[in-house]
């Protein structure tokens, strides 16, 4: 067992010039942890540097390269090359740069015991839905704790409790990579969409791309923007589509989609401004390329 502690700043590998995003050590708690700068990786007491040298997985070789990862307060302070900088990096911490790190450790705890929370809540959520069966409840039966259900939009519409789950699963994986984009400085998401609808088509419905995020989460689309009308023609009801299909009462229109997924955003808490832009303008993303190969 080990820990793996990944670089703010890749390394290239002397023999073959492949990237070096990590290095694994066996220094912590060996729970395989994944760390980065300003994580806690040990006790408060501990203030040390260890070195390590740095493995290429491409060409399956040790590199010979020495790095050293200074630990001070338990807090992990950074990767220097050379021993002098890892000492001089470990000499200089002082109280006020600890107290503003045990901050963003707190707010980071913090965040990790809501994820935690949320999981726990689908989890409970998930075993009462389907072992009450409220899936059987008619529409005029449905009491105050079905209501309550905060999941219950990844169970309605779902045929199965693996399929609750990949839409949980897939809604997590999308609001985390927004928000990933966001702190990366992105402020712009530019999307389109592949398939031609006439301007006041009011039967429709359009899968819309945002290449980073798809390539990012391997998804094939990002959003599903649908008129009420197709969704009556087919069958389907609103609340037991997934949570990333938009639905709106509007004729086919690039204004209307714009809107439509700006408003997704907006009503979650994203700042982002959204640009449409052609698809031959769009780069594509793995996914959606390796399913055009098909």
């Amino acid at each position: 067992m080990f820990d793996t502690i990944y670089f703010d700043k890749n390394y290239v590998c002397p023999l073959c010039g492949g990237k070096i995003e990590s290095v694994q050590v066996k220094e912590f708690e060996n729970i395989l942890k994944k760390y980065r700068i300003k994580d806690c990786v040990a006790h408060a007491e501990d203030m040390r540097i260890v070195r390590n040298v740095l493995f290429c997985n491409k060409c399956l070789t040790s590199t010979g390269k020495k790095i050293y990862i200074v630990i001070g307060r338990g807090i992990l302070l950074g990767i220097t090359d050379t021993l002098d900088e890892a000492t001089k990096l470990l000499n200089e911490m002082n109280l006020e740069r600890i107290i503003l790190w045990y901050h963003e450790l707190y707010q980071r705890y913090m965040d990790e015991q809501r994820e935690k929370a949320s999981y726990r809540r689908f989890l409970d959520e998930l075993h009462e839905w389907y072992s009450k069966r409220f899936y059987e409840i008619p529409e005029d039966q449905k009491s105050r704790r079905f209501l309550c259900i905060w999941n219950r939009r990844h169970f309605e519409g779902a045929l199965s409790p693996v399929e609750a789950i990949e839409r949980f699963i897939t809604c997590k994986k999308l609001l985390e990579t927004l928000n990933e984009v966001w702190l990366e400085g992105k402020e712009i998401l530019e999307i389109y969409y592949e398939v031609e609808i006439t301007a006041g088509e009011e039967s429709w419905s359009v899968d819309i791309y945002q290449d980073d995020i798809n390539e990012r989460c391997g998804f094939n689309w990002t959003w599903k923007v649908i008129s009420k009308k197709k969704l009556k023609i087919d069958g389907e009801k609103e609340n037991e589509l997934p949570d990333w299909c938009i639905v709106v009462d509007e004729p086919f229109s690039d204004e209307v989609v714009h809107k439509a997924v700006h408003k997704w955003l907006s009503v979650r808490g994203y700042e982002f401004d959204v640009k449409m832009i052609a698809v031959e303008h769009a780069k594509g993303s793995e996914p959606l390329k390796e399913r055009a190969d098909l």
